[in-house]
């Protein structure tokens, strides 16, 4: 492969996963994974889609790490983007010709004294440091597709946290309005022997009855809401099962906020970190920002690489000639000419 057709490559925006999500996962990406499953200690241990019954925040996070197609596709295209670096590192090859000439073929002279003999290897010099521009290229190509996996597992971690919290809210409202329901029907069980007695008016019982078709509609809702909550989980931690009984184990708790430094920025009673901290921490954590600024310099080193391309390479050969018996060396070097009315 010639030196500018692999420069051309390497002047593409670095790949995007989100191109992979309608593909199906390489055998070595499933080898991976599978490798990491069978390393991984806890509820995710064990082939893909295991997914316990009562499931901690924690375990859910790593569960979606192991077995979310999409995240699993994002981490196979950092292996891509360090295929081509050592694809922008490659030279030039050299060629070698031989070619022989003015052979009479009706006398049957000597192979090699009855005509001109030419071995020649010719190498393509690159100029304008074109090599080191490509490298530049591919590097920055995979500090940005690092950093856009990175944003794709906290985007991933995100989505896990709101459908976990989700369905513990579910849960709670669940819980909430099957005790209301029971407190109602023993509110009711009561007023139904005063009725006998004649201690209160029917109207009263019926009016309780009445309000406990609210809390039975209250309960088939929040019975709905569990169960949609509960789908969407498993689906975005990759199990087989959309339909297995799963509970979300952590209360319902907000946890102080750290930056990664560890500096506390909030608790559940509110901010405690300046707005600038807030800022800054966001600036420097945030993988999406990180990969902005890789663009940039992906762009920046594409324009350093068509710069370099402005300038031509040069062919030089070195050769052994023999012609009819006597034996020269010969040499040569050749270079583009742009003519003025190119």
């Amino acid at each position: 492969m010639r030196c500018d057709e692999i420069a051309s490559k390497r002047r593409s925006k670095p790949r995007d996963f989100r191109w992979f999500r309608s593909g199906r996962p390489s055998a070595k990406m499933a080898a991976s994974v599978l490798g990491a499953m069978l390393l991984a200690g806890g509820p995710a241990s064990g082939k893909q889609g295991d997914v316990p019954s009562r499931l901690l925040f924690t375990d859910a996070l790593r569960i979606a790490e192991v077995g979310n197609l999409d995240y699993r596709a994002a981490r196979n295209l950092i292996e891509i983007a360090e295929a081509d670096v050592l694809e922008a590192g490659r030279r030039p090859n050299p060629v070698i010709a031989f070619e022989g000439e003015e052979y009479a073929v009706a006398g049957l002279p000597s192979f090699w004294n009855g005509q001109g003999l030419v071995f020649r290897v010719e190498q393509e010099i690159e100029t304008a440091r074109r090599r080191d521009h490509r490298l530049r290229v591919a590097d920055t190509g995979v500090a940005v597709t690092r950093s856009e996996v990175d944003e794709a597992l906290r985007q991933l971690r995100l989505a896990v946290g709101r459908a976990y919290f989700r369905l513990a809210l579910a849960q709670a409202d669940r819980n909430t309005a099957s005790a209301t329901l029971d407190e109602i029907e023993q509110v009711i069980g009561l007023t139904e022997a005063r009725v006998n007695f004649g201690e209160v008016a029917g109207t009263d019982l019926r009016r309780l009855q009445m309000e406990r078709l609210h809390f039975v509609d209250q309960v088939f809702t929040t019975e709905l809401a569990v169960s949609d909550a509960r789908v969407a989980l498993l689906a975005m931690l990759g199990a087989a099962d959309l339909r297995q009984p799963i509970e979300a184990a952590d209360p319902l708790i907000t946890p102080p906020l750290r930056s990664p430094s560890g500096e506390l920025l909030a608790t559940a009673d509110g901010v405690v970190a300046a707005l600038d901290n807030l800022r800054e921490v966001a600036v420097s954590a945030r993988p999406d920002l990180r990969a902005a600024r890789g663009y940039r310099d992906h762009a920046e080193a594409g324009f350093g690489l068509e710069r370099a391309l402005r300038a031509p390479n040069f062919t030089v050969g070195w050769g052994y000639r023999r012609d009819f018996g006597s034996t020269p060396w010969t040499s040569s070097s050749a270079c583009p000419y742009r003519s003025s009315a190119a």
